[in-house]
């Protein structure tokens, strides 16, 4: 608005000023109009805040490596992860997004935005140890694109750090790498370690691990994972031949994948789809199909080999259910392990397949693989073939957000 100012002795009378007025509400705190980075806004907010940050690209001191400080409050964009972008690029130092971590146990959601350039984690979750130890926070990831990020070590896209529980919801994580040099780490897009996840509605695409690093989409090492409604694509293992788990490495873990699609991933090693050492991985209402490995393209049970790891126990449970998995049952790749210093020989059988009921191994007819358009065409025999039991096992939507049971038949 404009604001006439009289003074009949100045010789600019009237003199005319424009006014902006910014009205702030009690709990939310506006970046840049009223504190001039994310990280001013964080550190001023109280239990509950809402720290609300306007569309454009934040870069600098100040709006990367952003420090939650183990707050319970939350931290959003005003109009979307395409309107609001963390560019985290800094050329002498190893920088990030965002440090969730706490020895408290907090809350905090982090929503809507765009993270790139980051040349370590995008978003790094754990306890106060940052990011081993302590009970960790349990924050939750939404709407958020992650692309663009490398790591020297372990999840570029999000690492998951000891005693964190974070539930990362409708987020996109696609063309992130780690550069990992042991195939215990890794993880392109995603790393869990000692921490409890769940990944729901989210796609994780193109990701991928060098050098011996494994799990190109998901690398999951001691701890409890469920992955719902996902689509796992054309993420991979590039390096050494004992990278393993193109889609998902599960190692010493428990995972529950449901609803979710895994195509096009591929590993040097084992595993094109997904691997199971040493873990209780169950899959259900999902499609795994079109994917490479040097041993067992769609799916592995087994190890990294009898040379250097002949002490592990190999017991692994790999059930599948009402899922369309190429090649079917014979396919599923079991690795004894391999002769080595320590190991005159293959080892025994490395666990157990529990082939359930409702599979299929069948063409899902996708709309259009080319286009990375994995939807099912009308007529596929996929379309109501899963199973509600227990009530609800589907989900109310599938990935689109439209509703899941149709006709309720199946």
């Amino acid at each position: 608005c404009d604001l006439i100012i009289v003074d009949p002795c100045a010789e600019n009378n009237p003199k005319i000023v424009t006014v902006v007025l910014h009205v702030f509400e009690e709990g939310k705190l506006y970046v840049p109009s009223e504190y001039p980075t994310i990280q001013a806004a964080v550190d001023a907010a109280e239990p509950c805040d809402v720290v609300i940050v306007a569309d454009g690209i934040y870069n600098g001191i100040g709006n990367r490596d952003i420090k939650l400080r183990g707050k319970a409050i939350t931290v959003r964009s005003s109009n979307g992860p395409e309107n609001c972008i963390i560019h985290c690029a800094d050329t002498t130092n190893l920088c990030g997004g965002l440090d969730i971590f706490s020895d408290q146990g907090s809350d905090p959601v982090v929503d809507g935005f765009t993270i790139i350039n980051a040349n370590s984690s995008a978003i790094v979750c754990g306890g106060e140890g940052y990011p081993y130890g302590g009970l960790g926070s349990s924050p939750t990831i939404s709407n958020c694109i992650i692309t663009g990020n490398t790591s020297p070590w372990a999840g570029a896209g999000i690492f998951c750090g000891e005693g964190s529980s974070p539930a990362i919801i409708n987020c996109v994580i696609k063309n992130n790498s780690a550069i990992s040099g042991w195939d215990v780490i890794g993880g392109g897009g995603i790393y869990c370690e000692y921490a409890n996840v769940i990944i729901t509605d989210c796609v994780i695409q193109e990701n991928l691990t060098n050098e011996w690093g494994s799990g190109g989409g998901i690398h999951i090492r001691s701890s409890t994972v469920t992955v719902r409604n996902c689509l796992i694509a054309n993420n991979a293992c590039m390096g050494e031949e004992y990278n393993n788990g193109g889609g998902i490495h599960c190692r010493y873990s428990d995972v529950t994948i449901a609803n979710s699609t895994i195509v096009g991933n591929s590993a040097r090693g084992n595993g094109g789809g997904v691997l199971c050492y040493s873990s209780d991985v169950e899959i259900t209402n999902s499609i795994v199909r079109d994917n490479r490995a040097r041993n067992g393209s769609e799916l592995a049970i087994g190890s990294r080999g009898g040379e250097w790891w002949p002490y592990d126990d190999y017991s692994s449970v790999l059930t599948v259910s009402y899922s369309d998995v190429w090649g079917g049952e014979d396919a599923v790749y079991f690795d004894r392990g391999e002769p080595g210093p320590f190991t005159p020989g293959p080892g025994p059988r490395p666990g157990t397949l529990e082939w359930g009921e409702g599979n299929m191994d069948i063409n899902p007819l996708f709309v259009d693989t080319g286009k990375g358009n994995y939807h099912l065409r009308f007529g596929s025999a996929c379309v109501d073939a899963g199973t509600n039991s227990p009530e609800g096992g589907l989900g109310l939507v599938d990935l689109d957000g439209n509703a899941r049971v149709i006709d309720g038949d199946s």
